[in-house]
């Protein structure tokens, strides 16, 4: 896809992008590409520029309901809130980070 300057179709490997509910921001906060299950699909999510950052990488990935979900092909990125709180996300987080032992 880089090499060939193609990004595919919309469906090819998804993004979906995602903010917290609240106030609170997750901007001080950054966590590298980790794989993920999302609704038994593979994944890789990271944490960007206070954003949750999700990449779908299935091969079956056009099996999702919720195309609109994703980067479209006209360069539009929808902005999805999660139904989990700040807080919560910070302390779920900081519990896999010590899991590692990264912290």
């Amino acid at each position: 896809m880089v090499l060939k300057g193609d990004p595919g179709k919309q469906m090819d490997y998804g993004c979906i992008l995602m903010r917290t509910q609240g106030p609170e921001s997750l901007n001080h906060i950054l966590q590298p590409p980790r794989y993920v299950r999302l609704f038994e699909h593979h994944a890789y999510d990271m944490l960007l520029f206070g954003m949750i950052w999700i990449y779908i990488v299935s091969s079956h990935t056009s099996q999702l309901h919720k195309a609109g979900s994703f980067l479209s092909e006209a360069g539009v990125l929808p902005i999805h809130f999660t139904r989990t709180k700040t807080e919560q996300f910070i302390a779920g987080l900081g519990k896999r980070l010590r899991k590692m032992g990264v912290i």
